[in-house]
Order: C-alpha cells, then sequence, then structure tokens
C-alpha cells in the first residue's frame, strides 16, 4: 500500500513539473519591470557568434575585450559591433588657481652599485732601484713595535754544500711520474759483415719485351761506286725572271749624215701657181692666205690675214682678224703695243672698286656706317671703293653714331632712301637711349626695317639686369621688397616680401647669418624658405638657405623666379635640437628684372 502512494505521489509530481506554463514575455507581458530582479540577461551570450541572426537580435560576446563585446543582427545571418560615437567636447571648465607646493620629498633609496669595470692588464714591473749603501750602526734603541714584513731580498748565493747526513730509512714509494718523451735516436750501428750467399732460386718467367734502344749514330759512308750510264735528257725548264737591265753602254760616234727625206704636207710654197724656193721662214708683209684643200695648197690675195679662230674653253667662238678684249664686272685690262717684240701685250687685274680684297675687309669698309649728322634720323656712306646700290634683305651692318636716339630712329645709307630702325621684332620702336653715341652696334635689314640685335640694350645696363623680350634692358634695379631682422629665435611663419607680385621676373637674394652661436647642446639649424605661383600657375616653394645656429656663420644664395601672379613669401624653419640661447638674423631683398 506504502509502495502504490509513493509511485503515486511521484507520478504527480512529474505531471505537475509537465504542466509548468511558459510565459512569451513580447505577448503576454505589458511594462515589464525587472528593478527588483536579482539579476536579468537579456541577450544571448557566448564566445563565439552565432553563425545565423534574425535583425534586432543581440549577442553578448564575452571573451572579447571590455567595450567590444556587444554585438547586433543589422542585416540577416550579419552581426555588428556596436561602438559608440564620442560626444562634442564640452566648455574648457576655467583654470582653477595655483595650489600650495607641496612638501619636498623624501630622497629616494641609493641605488644599488653597477658591476665592477674590467680589471685593466697588469702594467710592466718597474726596475728595481741600485742597494744604497749601509749605514752606520747606531746605538740600539728600544724595541719599537713590529714593523710591516718588508719585501723579499734578493736570493744569496748557495753556501757551501754540509756534510752527507745519515742515510734516512726509505720512505714510501711515490706514486709513478709522467713518463719523459723519447730521446733523440741514437747514430747507426756499424753494418755488419755479409752473410753467406744462398742458393740461387728457380728461374723466374721471361719478362715482357722492352721498348726499342735509341738509334745508335749513323755509320760511316762508304765509298762512292762506280758512275751509272749518263741518263736521258730532260725537258727544258721555265724560263727564269729577266735579270736586271744592265748600265748603259758608252755613245758610238755620231753616223754619216743621210740623204734628205721626201717633202712634208707642205711641199711648195707658190706665187700664182708657181713654185717658189722653201725656206725655214715665212713672212707676209700684206695680203692675205686661205686654205685650198681641193687643190692641196694656201692661196694669198694679198688682201691681209683673213681672220683668227678664238676658242673659250675649246668651243669655238667665231673667226675674226682683230681680237678685243672688253674689261668684265671686277676685271680690267691694260694692253700695250710692243713693237720690239712683235706683240701686244695685255694684263688682267681686279677691279677694287667692286670685289673686296683682303685689306678692305679687315679695314670693315663695306660694312661700317658712322653718322656725323647730330640726330637720330641717322645717314652714312658706307667707305667701300663703290657706294651701295640697294639694299638687300639679309644684309648687316655696323652703324656708330654720334648721338644716342630719343624713341623711334631711321637709317639711310648711301642716300638710297630712310628705312625705320625697329627693337628685334620688327614693330616695336626703340627706346630711348638703346642706340648709344660712340658705341657701335650691329644692325639687319629684314627687308622693310633695320632691326636691332637681340641683345640691345641701355648704356648702363649689366649681366645682373638682363634684357626683356622687346629688348628693352632695365638699368635701375627696381626693389620691390626687402625684410631686416634681427636678433632672432624661433622660426617665423609665412610673411609677404612682395604683396602682389606683377607677372614677370624677379631676382631674390637672401643672407642669414648667426649673430648668437648657441649656449649649449647641438644639432640645430636654420632653413629659409621663398614661396611664390610660378608661371605654369602652381604654387612654389624653395628653400634657399641651410645655416647651422651651433656656431657663428652666414649662408647667402640668389634665386630667379619667374612669377605669374600673386605675393612672393618668406619663412623660416629653426630645428632647435638641443640648442639653447643661439640668435639669428635675417636679411631678404626681391628685385624685378623685366
Amino acid at each position: 500500500m506504502r509502495y502504490r502512494q509513493a509511485v503515486l505521489a511521484l507520478v504527480l509530481l512529474a505531471s505537475a513539473a509537465i504542466g509548468q506554463t511558459l510565459v512569451d514575455l513580447k505577448t503576454q507581458a505589458k511594462s515589464v519591470d525587472f528593478t527588483g530582479a536579482t539579476s536579468t540577461k537579456p541577450f544571448q551570450a557566448g564566445t563565439a557568434l552565432p553563425a545565423t541572426c534574425t535583425v534586432g537580435q543581440a549577442f553578448f560576446q564575452t571573451n572579447a575585450p571590455a567595450g567590444a563585446n556587444l554585438y547586433t543582427c543589422t542585416a540577416l545571418n550579419a552581426w555588428t559591433l556596436q561602438t559608440g560615437t564620442a560626444g562634442s567636447s564640452g566648455p574648457a571648465g576655467a583654470t582653477g588657481s595655483a595650489g600650495p607646493a607641496g612638501p619636498t620629498g623624501a630622497a629616494g633609496p641609493t641605488g644599488t652599485a653597477g658591476p665592477a669595470g674590467a680589471t685593466g692588464s697588469t702594467g710592466p714591473a718597474g726596475h728595481t732601484g741600485a742597494t744604497g749603501p749601509a749605514g752606520t750602526v747606531g746605538p740600539a734603541g728600544a724595541t719599537g713595535p713590529a714593523g710591516a714584513t718588508g719585501p723579499a731580498g734578493v736570493a744569496g748565493s748557495a753556501g757551501p754544500a754540509g756534510p752527507t747526513g745519515a742515510t734516512g730509512s726509505a720512505g714510501a714509494t711515490g706514486p709513478a711520474g709522467v713518463a719523459g718523451s723519447a730521446g733523440p735516436a741514437g747514430p747507426t750501428g756499424a753494418t755488419g759483415s755479409a752473410g753467406a750467399t744462398g742458393s740461387a732460386g728457380p728461374a723466374g718467367p721471361t719478362g715482357a719485351t722492352g721498348s726499342a734502344g735509341a738509334t745508335g749514330p749513323a755509320g760511316v759512308t762508304g765509298s762512292a761506286g762506280p758512275a751509272g750510264p749518263t741518263g736521258a735528257t730532260g725537258s727544258a725548264g721555265a724560263t727564269g725572271p729577266a735579270g736586271a737591265t744592265g748600265p748603259a753602254g758608252a755613245s758610238g760616234p755620231t753616223g754619216a749624215t743621210g740623204p734628205a727625206g721626201s717633202n712634208g704636207a707642205i711641199a711648195h710654197i707658190q706665187n700664182a701657181g708657181t713654185a717658189l724656193p722653201v725656206e725655214g721662214s715665212l713672212n707676209f708683209t700684206s695680203g692675205g692666205c686661205t686654205d685650198d684643200p681641193s687643190n692641196g695648197r694656201t692661196n694669198c690675195n694679198g688682201a691681209g690675214i683673213s681672220g683668227l679662230s678664238i676658242d673659250v674653253n675649246g668651243t669655238a667662238q667665231g673667226t675674226q682678224p682683230t681680237l678685243n678684249l672688253i674689261s668684265g664686272t671686277g676685271i680690267t685690262q691694260v694692253c700695250t703695243n710692243n713693237s720690239g717684240a712683235s706683240r701686244v701685250d695685255c694684263t688682267p687685274s681686279l677691279n677694287t672698286a667692286v670685289a673686296l680684297t683682303i685689306g678692305t675687309s679687315q679695314a670693315g669698309k663695306p660694312d661700317f656706317c658712322n653718322s656725323t649728322n647730330g640726330t637720330d634720323a641717322y645717314t652714312c656712306s658706307l667707305s667701300a671703293a663703290a657706294a651701295l646700290t640697294a639694299y638687300t634683305a639679309g644684309m648687316h651692318l655696323t652703324l656708330n653714331a654720334d648721338t644716342g636716339n630719343t624713341g623711334a630712329a631711321s637709317l639711310n645709307v648711301d642716300s638710297l632712301g630712310i628705312k625705320n630702325i625697329k627693337q628685334p621684332d620688327g614693330v616695336t620702336d626703340p627706346t630711348t637711349g638703346q642706340i648709344v653715341a660712340g658705341r657701335p652696334i650691329t644692325l639687319y635689314f629684314d627687308g622693310t626695317v633695320w632691326r636691332l640685335p637681340e641683345n640691345a640694350g641701355v648704356g648702363t645696363c649689366d649681366n645682373l639686369h638682363s634684357v626683356s623680350g622687346s629688348g628693352n634692358c632695365i638699368s635701375t634695379p627696381s626693389i620691390l621688397g626687402s625684410v631686416a631682422l634681427t636678433s632672432q629665435t624661433a622660426s617665423l611663419g609665412s610673411a609677404n616680401l612682395v604683396p602682389t607680385a606683377a607677372a614677370g621676373m624677379y631676382w631674390v637674394v637672401t643672407i642669414a647669418q648667426t649673430t648668437t652661436a648657441a649656449t649649449a647642446g647641438s644639432g640645430c639649424t636654420l632653413a629659409v624658405t621663398i614661396g611664390y605661383t610660378d608661371s605654369a600657375g602652381a604654387t612654389t616653394s624653395n628653400s634657399v638657405n641651410g645655416l647651422s645656429l651651433a656656431a657663428l656663420g652666414r649662408s647667402q644664395s640668389g634665386l630667379p623666379l619667374m612669377v605669374a601672379s600673386g605675393s612672393i613669401t618668406y619663412s623660416t624653419t629653426r630645428t632647435a635640437g638641443t640648442c639653447s640661447g643661439d640668435q639669428y638674423a635675417l636679411n631678404i631683398v626681391a628685385e624685378r628684372l623685366q
């Protein structure tokens, strides 16, 4: 009975447990208050994020660092770590008054001693001093306290050996000593007498044949045998080269005169068909002769020489009784009748009024134009042998004026006509003073006007103030900005050197100088930077000076700039290192060149 009751009770308890109701807080609760709960865990927790999640689900990762534990599901199966954003900074609180100085703290404990340094090597022993002479023995004083033991004296020489004492009893045998090294080998003993010869052994096998010995010397030549019969004659060998020509023999005597030969091409000279004797010369005092090849003769009719054939470079020019020499351009002819030599002598020569000679060229006569009219409407006549006949495009000449120009100018050479003088562009008039009295200048004629050379400038122009694009040269520097600072101890921020710089070329000179060297530390330097907008419109900066502030010194530089617009600025950068107490001075000048 009791057993049944117990079983029934267990069944009832199990039924009660199974029948407990589960509450869905999402749908069945309202205004849930957990403030009285012992603990609450509203999120899933664990060491690894679940593989799946739905939007709005939260998870607390227990093994993550504090502040990086909470994750929420922001998209299907996508966890996002929740981190707060920094709030805006609150206003700074008022600075409190300084509190009283605290008491000086007790001195800290003494640090442990560092390890001892390595022992230095032992120095060499000093020389033993010589022994001083022995002093006289004084009276014995009272016995003083025992002094420190002095250094051991030099050992005395060994005294004579005492008599040998009685032999003591043998002591116990000590351990065997280490074996000594082997002594040197003794000399070889004398060779013993030879033993009796043994009986011969059996013969060994025959050895291999040795290599052939060297050939012996040739034997003595035997006596010649009797001569054999003469062989048949061989064919003739090839002809050898001709020998050198021997010296010429002496001339033989002149032979007898041979008989007269037959007549040549001109067999006879005839007069009206009658043959005349043939002499060594033929002289015509008057009359003329013509060739008559059909009759094989020359006919002279008494009318003078009919003509002279003239060729030039092998080409026939004509046949006339008279040759006339006419002077051409640059060439003159002077002819004289040389009756004594029965000839006319003609001498050609160079016409220096037209042709240029070395002397004329070296004197500058063909292109030297010297204007002396006192105005900038310059005129001149070339000093060559012939006046200029026409202006030619591309011609050059050197103008030496007695008066500088005052603006527009012109030049008239050999009265050929007035031509204006222009800048190298061929359009712009020269500036006042660009042509200087007494200073020769080269002009180029372009076919319309005379042009000044590219480097034309006013009389006071120097290498620093170069030529502008139009040919103008700035003779007086145009200083547009300058800085002079002393006793500087820190970096300087960017400041205007030229507040509004017009487009053009500038020259900036900077000098930085250490006026007081650093009193302590090292590694302090100064750099100067120039900033501007370049011709491409880009903001550009150039570091132009590097100066050590650890010692007195100076650094200087010149910087050419092509500025488009804006301002030219300067700044300095002081790298302190560990320095203190240093000061520097700064001087900068900006000049516009064009």
